[in-house]
């Protein structure tokens, strides 16, 4: 069982459980890493700007 009590690491692990959060970018501290039942990388394989199609209203801003 995890202790709810706040200001403490199970606290927070449970309170973190309690939610279905997003979290996006780079460098993710370990502690969430550990603590997050989903994490995935997205990796760029290839993209149209970079084989000069210009950005496009409405997509890229």
């Amino acid at each position: 069982m995890i202790s709810r009590q706040p200001g403490t690491a199970q606290g927070a692990r449970a309170a973190f459980l309690d939610r279905a959060d997003i979290i996006a970018g780079r460098g993710c501290h370990r502690a969430l890493l550990e603590m997050a039942y989903t994490v995935s990388e997205i990796r760029l394989v290839k993209h149209a700007l970079d084989a000069g199609v210009m950005a496009q209203q409405g997509i890229y801003w």
